[in-house]
C-alpha cells in the first residue's frame, strides 16, 4: 500500500474540478494549487471493474475477418475512433460490421468483390494497412494506399511486405503511392526470420 504519492492532472484541470473533487472526496484527496493530486493511502480498496478490450488486439483481427467464411464475433472492442475508421474501411470492402449491445462487433462478408482500400481512410490509420494479407489470400488481390506519417515516428512496412511476398504475393507500387498486389497461387507455407524487438 502506497501511504502517499502525487501524480499529474491534465493541463486543463480546473480550480472548478478541484473545488467539486475536495467536496466528494473529502479527506481522502488533498487539492494543491498547482493542479495536482496528493493521494493518502492506508484505505483497503476492493470490488471490481471490467477492462477494455485492446485496440492494438482488435484492430488486425477486424482486418482478419476478411479471411472468414462466415460471420466473425469480436467480444470487449474499444469504442474509439480507430475502430470506427477500421469499421468503415471495411464496410467498403463488403462487410457488414454491427457494434453489438454488449460492446462488441458483428463481422460478415457480404460482398467479396472489393478490393481496394481508399487513401482517405487509410491516411487516419497505419493499423489500416493490415487489410493487404487478407485480401490478397482470399480474394487474390488488393490495392492498398501506402501508410502515411506516424506522429511516434518511423514505422515502415517493409517487413510486412517481404513477409507477403515471401509467402507468394506479388506487389508493386506506383506514382500515387498505391500498393498493388496480386495472388497468382494460393499463398504458402514458409519460415520467415523477424528482427527481435526489444532484446526479445
Amino acid at each position: 500500500m502506497v501511504d502517499e504519492c502525487e501524480t499529474q492532472a491534465d493541463a486543463d484541470f480546473g480550480s472548478a474540478s478541484s473545488a467539486n473533487l475536495s467536496r466528494q472526496y473529502a479527506g481522502l484527496f488533498r487539492i494543491s494549487s498547482m493542479n495536482h493530486l496528493r493521494i493518502l493511502g492506508g484505505l483497503p480498496l476492493s470490488g471490481t471493474i471490467r477492462a477494455s478490450g485492446s485496440k492494438n488486439a482488435a484492430l488486425p483481427m477486424m482486418a482478419a475477418s476478411i479471411l472468414a467464411a462466415g460471420p466473425v464475433r469480436l467480444d470487449g472492442v474499444p469504442r474509439l475512433a480507430d475502430v470506427d475508421t477500421l469499421s468503415m474501411l471495411l464496410g467498403e470492402l463488403g462487410l457488414d460490421v454491427v457494434r453489438t449491445p454488449s460492446g462488441g462487433l458483428m463481422l460478415e462478408t457480404v460482398d467479396s468483390a472489393p478490393v481496394r482500400a481508399r487513401y482517405e481512410l487509410v491516411r487516419r490509420m497505419r493499423a489500416s494497412f493490415c487489410v493487404l494479407g487478407p485480401l490478397l489470400a482470399r480474394r487474390g488481390a488488393a490495392v492498398v494506399s501506402l501508410p502515411g506519417g506516424c506522429n511516434i515516428g518511423p514505422r515502415p512496412v517493409d517487413l510486412h511486405l517481404k513477409g507477403l511476398e515471401a509467402l507468394g504475393a506479388e506487389l508493386r507500387d506506383s506514382l500515387d503511392q498505391l500498393l498493388h498486389g496480386l495472388t497468382i497461387r494460393a499463398l504458402a507455407d514458409r519460415r520467415l526470420e523477424l528482427p527481435a524487438v526489444a532484446g526479445a
